[in-house]
C-alpha cells in the first residue's frame, strides 16, 4: 500500500441501490476485511485497489442529516465520530430533484463528494434524459451515470474517488441562501474547522438556534436542487415497463391474488426443484451410515462410539442436511422477488390490512424481514419512529416462521404432500402465520397505549429490474453457507444430547430418558394428535429451531430406512404432521430472539410476554387445527 489509505462513506436515500454499488466496488477489488457496527448499523469493508487501501462504509438510507428519523440520527452520529475522506452519494435518477437535496447537504458538509447517478436506464424508460456532464460542471464534482441492474464501471468510480480525495480544494459550489440566512451565517464566529467546513458549521449553528431560519435553509436547499434538476433534466412523460406492471401488481382488486400467486410459485419451485436433491442427500447418508456401521467395528471402534456416530451424529446430520436444498432454493427465489423490487409492493398491498386494524402499514416490513430471521425482523423495526409501532412490530415479528422454521416446514410438507398440494399447504401455513401476527398486533393495542408519533406508511417504490445473477447466486450461496455455519454446532450438540437421552439407561428404548420425558407429556400431546416423539422434537427445538428435525432424525434413526422423509410418513399421519407444523411455527421463539427483544425494548416484561403469548397461541392453534382436521377427514 504505497499511497495514503482512503475512507469512503456511501450515503443515499432509501432504495437507491447502495447495496448493489457496495457489492460491485468491493467485488472489483481484493477483500481485506469487513465488519458491521452495532451502534450505527454501518457496514464497513476494507479493500485494496491498484495498490491503495480503501475502506467503504455503507450507511442506512436517509433523506438528510437531521434528526427526523432514527436512521438520520445514527448516520449523523457516525459521520461526526469518524468523518470520511470522500462521500459517495448515490442519487436516484428517477427522483433527481429530491435526491439532490441530500447531495447538496453532503457537499456543503464535506466538500469532497462524488455523485453516482443510478438507475439512468429506468429514468430513460420514463422519458427522462439527464445531462450528467452538465450537472458535474454545475456542482464542480464528478457525476458518474449507472444503470439499475448494477452494471457499474468500478474503475471509473475508483478513479473519481482518488481524484477528489487527492485534490487540495473542495467544490466551489454553495447553496444560495436568502439574505436573512446569509446575514445570520456571517454573524456567526467561524470556529476552527478543517478547510472548507467553517461555513457548514455556521449554517448548522443557525439551523439549531432559529427554527424559522432552519425552514428557510431547508427550502433554499430544495430550491437549489430544483434549479439544478431543471437545467440538467429533460422529461418527456411516457408509461414505463414498471408503470405497466404496477397497474396489475398494485391493483386494488387483483393485487392481492397476484401476490399470492407469486409466493405460490416461490414455494412450488422450492418443492419441485429441491425434492430430488434432498432425496440424493438422504441416499448418500444411507450409504455412509451402512458403511460406518460395518467398517467401524472392524477397526476396533467400541460399540458405544459406533452407536454415537451412526445413530447419533450421522442421523442428525442426515435429518438437517436433508432440507439444505430447500433452504438454498427458497433463498434463491426469495432474493429474486426481493431484488426485482416486488417485495416493497407486498408491503404496500398489506398496508390496507394493517390499517384496517389501526396499525401503521410500515410495520409489515419488519414482519417480512422476520421470515428470514426473527432477530432481523426485530432489528428492522428500528425504521419505525413510534415506540408504540416498534413494540407492536417486535412482538408480532417473533411469530414469523424464520428460515430455520421454514426449512423444517418445507422439508416436512414436501415429505407428506406432492408438490402441487404442498404449495397449497405451505401457503395455508403462511396465511395462518400472517393472521397470527395481525392478531398479536391487534391484541397488543388493547394493552399498550398508542403514542403521538405514529406516521403514515411512506416508502420508496423502486423500479422493477432483473437481478444481477452473479450477485444473486453469490448472496444465495453465502446465506446458505451462513445458515449451515450457524447450525453446525447446534446439529452436533443436539445430536449427541438426543442420542444420549435415547440410549440411556441401557435397556429397552421405552425405558430411556427421552422416552420417559415424551411419555410424561403424551397426555398433553393427545389433545393435538401428537405422539411423544413429536413432543420431544418440539422441546428440543426451543433453544434452536433446527434441533427439532435433528431430534426426529435421531429418535427414528432415519438413515438405513430410506431417509427421514420416508420414516416420518410411515409413522405420522398427514393431519398430525400439519398440526405439528402449526404448533412448531408459532411456539416459543428461540433464545436469540428473546434476548434481542429485551435488548431492543429494554424491558424484560416484553420478552417474557412474547414467550408466554407464543405458548398460549400455539396450544390454541394446535387444538383448532387438529379438531377441525378430524371433522373434515
Amino acid at each position: 500500500m504505497h499511497q495514503k489509505s482512503l475512507q469512503v462513506d456511501l450515503v443515499g436515500n432509501p432504495n437507491v441501490g447502495k447495496s448493489s454499488l457496495f457489492n460491485t466496488l468491493t467485488g472489483a477489488a481484493q477483500l481485506i476485511g469487513n465488519w458491521c457496527g452495532k451502534t450505527t448499523e454501518a457496514c464497513t469493508t476494507k479493500v485494496a485497489y491498484q495498490g491503495r487501501e480503501v475502506s467503504f462504509t455503507d450507511l442506512p438510507g436517509v433523506y438528510g442529516f437531521g434528526h427526523a428519523a432514527r436512521a438520520e440520527t445514527l448516520v449523523d452520529k457516525h459521520l461526526r465520530a469518524d468523518p470520511p475522506d470522500v462521500v459517495l452519494v448515490i442519487v436516484d435518477a428517477l427522483n433527481l430533484e429530491r435526491n439532490l437535496y441530500l447531495a447538496l447537504e453532503a457537499l456543503e458538509r464535506f466538500g469532497k463528494i462524488v455523485v453516482l447517478l443510478n438507475k439512468i436506464d429506468a429514468a430513460g424508460e420514463h422519458g427522462m434524459i439527464i445531462d450528467h456532464h452538465k450537472l458535474a460542471g454545475l456542482l464542480g464534482i464528478p457525476v458518474i451515470p449507472a444503470v439499475a441492474t448494477g452494471q457499474l464501471d468500478a474503475a471509473a468510480i475508483y478513479n473519481a474517488l482518488f481524484a477528489v480525495a487527492d485534490r487540495a480544494a473542495a467544490s466551489p459550489y454553495t447553496v444560495p441562501y436568502p439574505p436573512a440566512v446569509e446575514a445570520a451565517i456571517a454573524a456567526r464566529p467561524m470556529a476552527d474547522s478543517p478547510e472548507g467546513l467553517a461555513r457548514w458549521r455556521a449554517v448548522e449553528a443557525v439551523e439549531e438556534s432559529d427554527e424559522d431560519l432552519q425552514i428557510e435553509i431547508i427550502n433554499a436547499r430544495y430550491a437549489a436542487a430544483g434549479a439544478l434538476a431543471a437545467r440538467c433534466l429533460v422529461h418527456h412523460p411516457t408509461e414505463s415497463r414498471t408503470d405497466k406492471i404496477d397497474r396489475w401488481a398494485l391493483h386494488r382488486i387483483w393485487g392481492v391474488p397476484i401476490m399470492i400467486l407469486v409466493f405460490a410459485v416461490l414455494f412450488y419451485l422450492t418443492f419441485s426443484v429441491s425434492r430430488p436433491l434432498s432425496d440424493l442427500i438422504g441416499a448418500l447418508f444411507d450409504a455412509l451410515n451402512s458403511l460406518a456401521a460395518s467398517a467401524l467395528p472392524a477397526w476396533g471402534v467400541p460399540e458405544v462410539a459406533v452407536s454415537l456416530i451412526t445413530d447419533g451424529l450421522l442421523s442428525g446430520l442426515a435429518a438437517t442436511l436433508g432440507f439444505l436444498p430447500q433452504i438454498a432454493m427458497f433463498y434463491l427465489v426469495y432474493h429474486i422477488i426481493q431484488d426485482s423490487g416486488y417485495i416493497v409492493r407486498v408491503a404496500f398491498l398489506m398496508d390496507r390490512v394493517m390499517s384496517a386494524i389501526g396499525l401503521n402499514g410500515k410495520i409489515f416490513i419488519p414482519l417480512v424481514a422476520g421470515y428470514s430471521c426473527n432477530v432481523s425482523g426485530i432489528l428492522a423495526s428500528r425504521i419505525l419512529t413510534s415506540r408504540y409501532d416498534r413494540l407492536v412490530a417486535v412482538l408480532a415479528s417473533s411469530y414469523a416462521p424464520c428460515s430455520a422454521r421454514l426449512g423444517v416446514m418445507v422439508f416436512m410438507v414436501s415429505a407428506f404432500f406432492p408438490s402441487e398440494h404442498a404449495t397449497l399447504v405451505m401457503l395455508g401455513l403462511l396465511a395462518i402465520s400472517v393472521a397470527m401476527m395481525a392478531t398479536v398486533a391487534f391484541v397488543a393495542r388493547l394493552f399498550v397505549k398508542a403514542d403521538d408519533e405514529t406516521s403514515p406508511f411512506m416508502s420508496e417504490v423502486p423500479v422493477y429490474h432483473l437481478p444481477d445473477w452473479k450477485h444473486l447466486l453469490l448472496d444465495t450461496g453465502l446465506r446458505t453457507l451462513h445458515f449451515l455455519k450457524r447450525i453446525r454446532n447446534v446439529i452436533i450438540l443436539s445430536s449427541i444430547i438426543t442420542w444420549y437421552l435415547s440410549s440411556y439407561p441401557a435397556g429397552p428404548f421405552e425405558a430411556t430418558y427421552l422416552a420417559r420425558i415424551g411419555q410424561a407429556l403424551e397426555p398433553v400431546g393427545a389433545l393435538f394428535g401428537l405422539d411423544w416423539q413429536l413432543l420431544v422434537a418440539l422441546i428440543a427445538g426451543i433453544p434452536a429451531k433446527e434441533s427439532a428435525l435433528t431430534t426426529l432424525g435421531v429418535i427414528y434413526q432415519s438413515t438405513g430406512e430410506g431417509g427421514l422423509a420416508n420414516v416420518l410418513t410411515s409413522h405420522i399421519s398427514p393431519l398430525a404432521a400439519f398440526t405439528f407444523l402449526v404448533v412448531y411455527m408459532t411456539y416459543i421463539p428461540c433464545l436469540a430472539t428473546v434476548i434481542t427483544i429485551y435488548q431492543e425494548m429494554r424491558n424484560w416484561s416484553v420478552a417474557i410476554a412474547s414467550v408466554y403469548g407464543s405458548i398460549f397461541f400455539s396450544i390454541l392453534l394446535g387444538l383448532i387445527s387438529y379438531n377441525i382436521g378430524k371433522l373434515l377427514l
